[in-house]
């Protein structure tokens, strides 16, 4: 393997954040610097509490390659190998903040105490060492608050031939489950699925007539559910390439997270919900906001990001709209990595 030896916060961290998330620093990025192709970002020093951040920057500028070094922590469930393509360095200039100086004593006490993770092999980047007393040189530290961190990309894979349930839940529910069992494992997907106004029309055609509609053309909610479920529970040679893009994320959404008791503790958004209509999209951001409230989701993001607000200063700055979902906007330009305000 070829990941990157990153920090998990300690467990009274962990605590402290599930009573106050929106005032602990959930995840800690310092020193880290990485090209690929012609991206060249840098990130001194980032702490992320519990929040909704947009990530945004120029085509090309690095955002998604930052969830590639992400997902390539050591300490992940399912960490990613980093791709040969990208490159680690180390930043030349040397620390000289006390806070900066606690930070990395605080991380060599951590990985002193790692075990297996170390035996591994890792990314190569560059140890501490030591110049004058009181002065460090830069390591990379990465600090997430627990392994559970998923990606959820703007690319799909999809088996062909594959009930979709399987799919969903990552295995034949078929060969250990009892029919009540497995009806009630789709129910619960289909049930998710029409929260995000998710709809099969092909399935909903097979399920019920033109008389069973509502006033307003609508079919029940259970007859949708009912057709969904229906489709969820047949084999399929690719269910995919029938569903809208929209449809697709709605899935992914549902299978990574909302099937879950919990968000996981950091949440990577690759133009998911890009190909959304804009009454899925409030919906699934209201779903997002509210079940992932105690965890970090950075979303990378392109639309709007030309509005601007005047600071105190008076000076007129490019900003993200809040829209009731961003607490933050992490901007990659000039290659570095900045944390700015919302509008």
């Amino acid at each position: 393997s070829n990941t990157i030896p990153c920090n998990l916060a300690s467990p009274s961290t962990l605590g402290h954040a599930a009573e106050t998330p929106e005032s602990t620093s959930m995840v800690v990025l310092r020193n880290l610097q990485y090209s690929r192709g012609t991206a060249n970002v840098r990130v001194d020093h980032l702490e992320l509490k519990a929040g909704v951040y947009a990530l945004t920057g120029a085509n090309g500028s690095g955002k998604s390659t930052l969830f590639r070094v992400l997902m390539s922590c050591s300490t992940n469930e399912r960490s990613i190998d980093l791709s040969p393509s990208i490159t680690l360095h180390t930043p030349a200039r040397t620390l000289v903040e006390i806070d900066d100086l606690e930070r990395e004593a605080a991380c060599e006490a951590a990985e002193e105490n790692a075990t297996d993770m170390m035996d591994e092999k890792v990314a190569v980047v560059k140890p501490v060492v030591s110049v004058d007393q009181g002065e460090l040189h830069p390591r990379l530290s990465i600090t997430m608050p627990s392994s559970r961190v998923v990606e959820i990309s703007q690319t799909f894979y999809w088996p062909l031939y594959t009930k979709p349930i399987d799919w969903i839940y990552q295995r034949h529910i078929a060969d250990s489950l009892t029919t009540k069992e497995i009806t009630a494992m789709a129910s619960k997907v289909a049930e998710e699925l029409y929260l995000l106004e998710f709809t099969q029309t092909l399935a909903e055609a097979q399920t019920t007539s033109d008389d069973e509609s509502s006033d307003d053309g609508h079919l029940p909610k259970d007859k949708v559910i009912e057709g969904i479920i229906a489709d969820l529970l047949e084999e399929k040679e690719d269910w995919f390439s029938d569903l809208s893009g929209g449809q697709k994320s709605k899935v992914e959404l549902v299978r990574k997270v909302f099937l879950h008791d919990e968000c996981p503790h950091v949440l990577l958004i690759d133009e998911t919900m890009a190909p959304l209509d804009p009454s899925s999209k409030v919906q699934v951001m209201s779903r997002l906001k509210n079940f992932c409230h105690g965890s970090v989701m950075i979303v990378i993001y392109h639309t709007d990001v030309g509005q601007e607000q005047e600071t105190e200063q008076g000076e007129l700055v490019e900003c993200v709209p809040s829209n009731n979902f961003f607490d933050g906007n992490i901007h990659v330009e000039h290659q570095m990595v900045h944390l700015r305000p919302v509008c």
